[in-house]
């Protein structure tokens, strides 16, 4: 809103009137469909790697991926455009029906967009059934772009909460809003500490259930390969523990 209203004020001080809704009007038709954002500035790739060229790029990302879906969810049902799909991939856990995601990212102008959007709904094609979860481009406009790159796109995609593990997620309906809970989950327990299981866990098994519960270092690949680990190791530990 302070955008618009510093934009009418720009221009209104070169002699253009720009007549705009009001803002209580526009915080209306918003309503619910907020996200909770940040902006940050980093030095990207801008040319070929062995150039080793960099450029300040400002980039935007959502804080939680799943707060997207659960938003874009809540609308298409209030909407009525909710159509649940099937495909011949899918895989039927307890006949619970699944949600498909598309994560995508698309280059134009002078940005580029990482956008997610659900299938499931009556054109999944459109421009329309897509939400952006985080967009870059180059600080100043007279600098070169940055380049579509795996170490860019690397270090984007780290800075968007649970973007790297939303198949780790499965969708709940409460009323008419939908949320995004683990599909495993153990007994809380604070940082550095290991939970207590009726099984007395070996030094070993102790040193990797803290590890799990940190951020691993290393590529896309390398962090998803570490959290199926941890996750293996926690349902057999307490399949063990509470059979």
């Amino acid at each position: 809103m302070l955008g618009m209203r510093s934009l009418r004020t720009l221009l209104a001080q070169h002699g253009v009137k720009l007549n705009l809704a009001s803002e209580t009007q526009c915080r209306k038709a918003v309503e619910g469909q907020i996200l909770r954002a940040s902006y940050h500035r980093l030095d990207l790739n801008s040319g070929a790697k062995k150039d080793a060229t960099t450029t300040e790029a400002l980039l935007y990302v959502v804080e939680d991926a799943c707060e997207l879906i659960a938003r874009d969810l809540d609308l298409l049902v209030q909407n009525g455009n909710f159509e649940q799909r099937c495909f011949p991939c899918d895989v039927a856990v307890h006949d619970r029906r699944v949600i498909h995601i598309a994560f995508s990212e698309d280059k134009g102008g002078a940005s580029s967009k990482f956008c997610i959007r659900c299938l499931d709904c009556k054109a999944p094609c459109s421009y329309k059934a897509c939400s952006i979860a985080a967009s870059f481009e180059a600080t100043k406009i007279e600098d070169k772009p940055p380049v579509d790159d795996y170490e860019n796109f690397r270090r984007i995609l780290s800075l968007i909460p649970s973007v790297q593990s939303l198949t780790n997620f499965s969708v709940v309906k409460i009323g008419k809003y939908h949320c995004l809970v683990p599909k495993t989950a153990v007994a809380g327990f604070q940082k550095g500490e290991i939970p207590v299981a009726p099984s007395e866990l070996s030094k070993e098994e102790a040193d990797l259930l803290v590890a799990g519960s940190k951020v691993p270092a290393g590529t896309l690949e390398e962090r998803e390969e570490r959290r199926a680990e941890v996750e293996v190791f926690i349902d057999i530990l307490f399949s063990r523990s509470y059979s």
